[in-house]
């Protein structure tokens, strides 16, 4: 009975595993993930040099991970099943309280390139005021909502080293960012970026740092455009039943005509608001500020 159960198990693994990879080879490959907003890898161009250092074997493997069939519906399975298991930290997320999904923090390899880099650029504009402001992410003003096992301090060290090791004009943002979370969600619970309110509280110290008189929350129509927003870290594990967060946008009331020119090569599309509402019908619903990545922004 049980060689005649092993044989049926074998036969159904078989099966399965056969049916993926047709299903592999005759379904079309996609250039772009919308659930996830990146780029999916492609097949990659074979060259010696590539195979003898390795690059050619990780490529494979990323074309082989983004090309999977029904890669969204496998991510689901596999977060829930960590969760079953008990797992805390999923695909370097972290399943922290509050229903916040937070991304893991590794201190980068390149801090020194980094800082060589910014040295380099105030020594080359001595007669510039240049200002600047490090802004930890979630992982440091939500600390208190991660597992207890988390270290939390390295994003810290890395921000103050930086600091330390430049001359540029610092503006700190850090102490009034944990005291306004107090009150105020100043991150999304299931993106990385940091909300409308977050932004502000910096604005406010950027204005306190350069003797200029903020505006006061007063002196903005502040409007909830959107409560279905899932960002780029629910996609990393893709489970349904998170509560979504809601996205606001804050209009001056006292605002005169706004042009926001948007450059790209000898491209430029002009608009009126630094909100792109069209975004709001997608997934990418973050991108509605200042129309998403363009490499030039003139306002």
């Amino acid at each position: 009975m049980e060689k005649k159960l092993n044989k049926y198990i074998a036969i159904c693994v078989s099966i399965l595993i056969l049916s993926l990879s047709l299903t592999f080879v005759v379904l079309p490959k996609k250039d772009f993930s919308e659930n996830e907003n990146r780029v999916l890898a492609g097949f990659p161009v074979f060259t010696f040099e590539n195979l003898v250092s390795g690059k050619y074997i990780e490529d494979l493997e990323d074309y082989f991970n983004d090309q999977f069939p029904m890669r969204d519906l496998f991510m689901t399975i596999k977060a829930k099943t960590d969760i079953l298991l008990g797992k805390d930290l999923i695909n370097g997320v972290y399943l922290a309280d509050n229903d916040y999904l937070i991304e893991e923090y590794k201190t980068p390899v390149k801090t020194n390139a980094l800082i060589q880099v910014l040295n380099n650029f105030e020594k080359n504009n001595p007669n510039v005021n240049l200002q600047l402001m490090l802004v930890p992410t979630s992982i440091s003003i939500n600390a208190n909502l991660l597992p207890n096992h988390v270290d939390s301090s390295l994003q810290l060290e890395t921000l103050n080293k930086i600091y330390s090791a430049t001359n540029y004009n610092d503006i700190l943002v850090y102490d009034a960012l944990l005291e306004n979370n107090k009150d105020t969600q100043l991150f999304y619970r299931l993106d990385h970026h940091w909300t409308t309110y977050g932004a502000y509280v910096a604005y406010v110290e950027y204005c306190k740092a350069n003797n200029l008189e903020a505006l006061s929350l007063d002196d903005f129509n502040i409007e909830e455009v959107t409560t279905e927003f899932k960002g780029t870290i629910f996609s990393k594990l893709n489970i349904s039943d998170l509560k979504e967060d809601s996205i606001h946008i804050f209009n001056p009331k006292n605002a005169q005509n706004l042009t926001v020119d948007y450059i790209n090569g000898d491209k430029v599309i002009t608009k009126s608001s630094l909100y792109e509402m069209s975004y709001l019908d997608t997934k990418d619903k973050y991108s509605l500020f200042l129309n998403n990545n363009n490499p030039i922004i003139k306002i």
